[in-house]
């Protein structure tokens, strides 16, 4: 490709440019002649958005992403038609290593969030991507506490999975909020109690600054909701907490004690 005269960034209908095809079709060799070129736009975006980095990070193609990064002209955080960075498109495939390479660019932004107000730590806390959680978590800028258009956090997202490991790693964060509710009024703890994981559960109890009576829309407190659930041990390890409001009622006028009385669950009567 030595001609002058060679238009290298005309598009197709779709929006993609001769650099964008080689991209999406994997071909190293093309890719390197074409960002050989000065001329040619490494950002060229199609017609959803996507640019060639995106294309790269969505489909794992590490030694084309490193080549187009290597370019002093290309810009990392745009982002497609539904808001979606090549960071995140990396996160949601779980390429750690398209990830990392991003994140150690400093004109990399880890909190762009997509059109449903979803960053890359908001998608890899809710997947379970520890080692992505953990990359995003070392960057400063990355905040802890972002929230969806649902209004879940990160730690809210990991909470309903019940995963131990991320929910640790989240309240590690010295400035990560704990409580904050979602569209439906439920806390960490309220979805960690339904995930039936005690071990998560025990975690965010473990915090003095987890409010653990917030009531949801539905009018009940983690404590009713193990209840309700049959969670034995998760029910007994709310008990511990002094702050545990066993006499709570709910929007039927019901304490845990009745629903348990109830539905005939001896073995929850006996934690109380």
């Amino acid at each position: 490709m030595g001609r002058e005269d060679v238009a290298p960034n005309t598009a197709d209908k779709d929006g993609q440019a001769p650099l964008m095809w080689a991209v999406s079709n994997g071909n190293e060799g093309i890719v390197k002649m074409f960002l050989e070129r000065e001329d040619v736009t490494p950002n060229t975006a199609d017609k959803d958005g996507q640019t060639p980095l995106s294309w790269a990070a969505k489909f794992e193609a590490v030694d084309i992403a490193k080549m187009l990064l290597e370019r002093e002209d290309i810009t990392p955080n745009i982002a497609d038609k539904d808001g979606q960075t090549a960071l995140l498109w990396a996160v949601k495939e779980e390429h750690g290593g398209i990830v990392e390479m991003l994140l150690e660019r400093e004109d990399v932004t880890p909190d762009i969030a997509d059109n449903s107000g979803r960053t890359p730590l908001l998608w890899a806390a809710e997947f379970l991507y520890e080692d992505s959680v953990k990359m995003l978590l070392e960057r400063k800028d990355c905040g802890p506490n972002t929230v969806d258009k649902d209004g879940r956090t990160p730690l809210l997202c990991a909470a309903r999975k019940g995963y131990k490991d991320i929910v640790e790693m989240l309240l590690e964060q010295g400035d990560v909020t704990p409580n904050t509710s979602d569209k439906d009024g439920r806390t960490p703890l309220s979805w960690a109690v339904e995930s039936r994981r005690g071990d998560a559960v025990k975690v965010l109890l473990a915090r003095k600054d987890v409010a653990p009576d917030t009531v949801d829309k539905d009018g009940q407190t983690p404590l009713q909701r193990a209840v309700i659930d049959r969670h034995e041990d998760i029910v007994r390890t709310l008990l511990e907490r002094e702050d545990v409001a066993p006499n709570s009622v709910d929007k039927d006028g019901r304490t845990p004690l009745s629903r348990a009385s109830g539905n005939g669950h001896k073995d929850i009567l006996s934690c109380f």
